[in-house]
């Protein structure tokens, strides 16, 4: 098994809105918006923009018997109809997720989703949502990965910034006897300077010790989303030495897509999650963490896939219309996560349980679709290496083996692929751990001169 898994999503939800219930409430509304939308996988492959739906068939009864062949596991369908099985094949996978685990990663949001509060009222919430944690890990209904983001710490927000997080551990650690919910983090947003990050660590190893935790219990995730952090009025960028502030704390860097565009004075009509500047944001970040283990996170896309009416009793026109808007919306997120995936970015954030769906849709199909094309060419350079090892060559190749590699690593994280992927690709189980195909090459070789 890799290590550590990274959530391929995280959800930000507004402080004032979260409860113990809230992750299996997600859970079921993202199942259900599902199941109303999409009556089987090929409708389902239709609304997402998948590329095998134009090789789906049109007639009914075909669609009808071709679904039997594959609900009752023929691996048949998949050498006579590939489209089809790859689209059953994901619809079965994000309906599967959505209903064991649909939210890996969450955070109670004090900043942009919590909107302008009171101070009274967000004392009260800072206290209620560390009561609402308690009852959620005694419960068991926490996702994999958990945090709070607080407001930036700077300005007149620094103090609010403190004394939500003081009154958030201090409520959480007294009522859990010191114990933090599992992979725990908090998000720190719209850093312009190093010395913010400087002195929130000073904060972090207060708390600790006031409240008895280890030291770097208390892990950091740092936004970036401020043009400062890619290129500061020095002409570099503040990434490295925001990365060194964090005291071996930080363990990902999340990207504020919107909040950055709107630094970079481009008006709210013309932004959008595919904006150059936007992969301009993505490739830096990416390249100052290339040498790191840190996760990386994308944005998010900010179009709800709702339907425009509500209700149970709709019109004749008002069912299709719904219906209409909401795949509209889950393609635009399909693609966007498709966009992430090229860039190399495994998660990104969801606001509402309607774009978990899409979201899963893209991550799980880009494994699903080129799983047996990489594990033969993962194979076969694994091979070539054998060889160029006994002739005393150089292999020449690693860069693309390096990349298929990599392929496994991320799908079996994201839980897209199993490990008997890596069987198929002539991996061994233990090579996974390895991030390096030099390693697994080098190793090998020491196995032989051991044989």
């Amino acid at each position: 098994m890799i290590d550590e898994r990274q959530p391929v999503h995280v959800v930000y939800g507004g402080a004032h809105l979260f409860k113990a219930s809230t992750v299996p409430k997600l859970g079921g509304l993202a199942v259900r918006h599902l199941e109303a939308h999409a009556k089987d996988a090929f409708v389902f492959a239709e609304a997402v923009g998948l590329p095998e739906a134009s090789l789906l068939p049109r007639s009914l009864h075909a669609r009808i018997a071709l679904l039997r062949t594959l609900t009752k596991g023929g691996e048949q369908a998949r050498v006579v109809h590939p489209a089809a099985w790859t689209a059953f094949s994901i619809h079965r996978r994000v309906l599967e997720k959505l209903r064991s685990h649909a939210v890996e990663d969450l955070r109670i949001d004090f900043e942009d989703g919590y909107g302008f509060r009171s101070d009274a009222d967000e004392d009260f919430h800072a206290v209620r949502t560390a009561q609402e944690t308690v009852e959620a890990m005694a419960a068991g209904s926490l996702p994999p990965c958990f945090g709070i983001r607080v407001k930036p710490f700077a300005g007149s927000s620094k103090p609010r910034a403190r004394r939500t997080l003081e009154l958030y551990l201090q409520r959480l650690l007294t009522r859990t006897e010191g114990r933090l919910p599992s992979h725990f983090v908090v998000t720190l947003p719209k850093i312009a300077t190093v010395e913010e990050v400087f002195e929130f660590v000073r904060l972090l190893e207060a708390l600790e010790r006031t409240n008895g935790l280890p030291a770097r219990s208390l892990r950091l995730e740092i936004m970036v989303e401020t043009p400062q952090m890619i290129v500061s009025s020095k002409g570099a960028s503040l990434l490295p030495d925001v990365l060194a502030a964090c005291d071996d704390r930080c363990r990902g860097l999340h990207l504020g897509l919107y909040d950055y565009l709107s630094s970079m004075d481009v008006v709210a009509s013309a932004q959008s999650y595919r904006h150059p500047m936007a992969d301009h944001l993505r490739v830096i970040t990416k390249a100052a963490a290339a040498s790191t283990r840190l996760w990386l996170s994308d944005g998010a896309t900010n179009r709800i896939p709702l339907g425009p009416h509500r209700g149970e009793k709709l019109t004749k026109a008002q069912g299709p219309e719904n219906q209409a808007a909401v795949h509209a919306g889950w393609r635009e997120i399909f693609a966007n996560v498709e966009h992430s995936l090229h860039f190399g970015y495994d998660q990104g954030w969801d606001l509402h349980p309607s774009q978990l769906p899409p979201r899963y849709a893209a991550v799980f199909g880009m494994f699903i679709r080129e799983e047996e094309t990489t594990a033969v060419r993962l194979r076969s350079f694994l091979e070539m290496a054998a060889q160029a090892m006994l002739r005393g060559q150089q292999f020449d190749d690693a860069a693309t083996a390096q990349g298929s590699l990599n392929f496994f690593r991320r799908g079996i994280a994201a839980g897209a692929l199993n490990e008997d992927a890596l069987l198929r690709a002539g991996l061994r189980r233990e090579e996974l751990r390895s991030r390096s195909f030099a390693e697994i090459i080098d190793g090998r070789r020491r196995d032989a001169s051991r044989a």
